[in-house]
């Protein structure tokens, strides 16, 4: 692939609306978190940083060529000391606003992007980035989809937008929910591909955690566990076209031990919004919109 678009730069791209002409608002928060591990996975993409398990290590003094990158790297250079890899996440998503207007314009200067009575637009009708070397790049959108549901093997840079996805819980900004539940097992083989480093992935993750329960601590006060998992079962059932709910698979089933487990999960998060992955007996919370980020783990 001819990376003529930075990780973040792709990541807006998934993230605007084609309607709205802005930051799609269910996924905002999301974007903000996930935008702050785009900027990091890219600088360790270019060799600039590496990360042990808690923290950040700077490897190149250089600048990348970036303006985005280059401001963060600056950063890091000044003021890293030793500080969690989540600290840094909290502290770039807080001024995610800036980095976001610089990624526009980067966009508009690259010709992908336009402004027009306010809303930004794609100047290309055919969804396809400029000609580069007499090839286009295919939009990123379409690139990751069709990644997803082939077997196809990824290429750096796509690992980490997928893994952005996962653990940002912004897989609905390229799938259906059918497809979520479908190709889940793909979706994490590709987002664990530890070509760059799983601590900014569960840096990202703890911090969407984070988010979640203090969002719907606020939300959705009132109902159950029990309730929402019933609502989550009813669901199903309609969804799926089972006869009764001793057709429903066992973490959904009444009367199982992956039930309980279950239900543990939505008393921890706060949402029955939620895949099972019985692969590796992990859960996972589908997106962050009104109802929180994605999350996955073991009960």
């Amino acid at each position: 692939m001819n990376n003529f678009l930075t990780v973040p730069e792709e990541l807006y791209l998934l993230a605007v609306s084609e309607t709205q002409g802005n930051i799609q608002p269910t996924n905002y928060k999301s974007f903000k978190v996930a935008l702050s591990g785009a900027i990091l996975m890219d600088l360790a993409k270019e060799n600039h940083i590496d990360t042990d398990l808690e923290k950040i290590i700077i490897d190149k003094k250089e600048p990348t060529g970036n303006e985005v990158l280059d401001i963060v790297f600056n950063e890091l250079q000044l003021h890293n000391t030793g500080q969690s890899i989540k600290y840094w996440i909290e502290r770039l998503t807080e001024k995610s606003d800036g980095y976001k207007n610089m990624i526009l314009n980067s966009l508009i200067r690259k010709g992908v992007l336009k402004i027009e009575d306010k809303k930004v637009l794609w100047v290309f009708s055919s969804r396809n980035y400029p000609v580069i070397d007499d090839s286009e790049v295919k939009e990123v959108k379409s690139r990751i989809h069709g990644l997803i549901l082939s077997d196809d093997i990824p290429d750096v840079q796509d690992i980490i937008i997928v893994s952005m996805l996962f653990y940002s819980g912004m897989l609905d900004l390229v799938l259906t929910d059918e497809e979520i539940d479908q190709y889940i097992d793909r979706i994490e083989q590709i987002a664990k591909m530890d070509l760059i480093g799983q601590s900014i992935s569960s840096a990202i993750e703890e911090t969407m955690l984070s988010m979640m329960i203090s969002e719907i601590g606020k939300l959705v006060k009132g109902k159950t566990a029990e309730e929402k998992l019933e609502e989550k079962i009813q669901e199903s059932i309609k969804k799926y076209g089972f006869k009764s709910a001793d057709d429903l698979p066992d973490w959904l089933r009444k009367g199982t031990a992956q039930y309980e487990k279950t239900l543990q999960f939505v008393k921890k998060t706060g949402t029955a919004d939620i895949i099972y992955n019985a692969r590796n007996n992990k859960y996972m919370v589908k997106r962050y919109s009104a109802r929180g980020p994605a999350f996955s783990g073991e009960v």
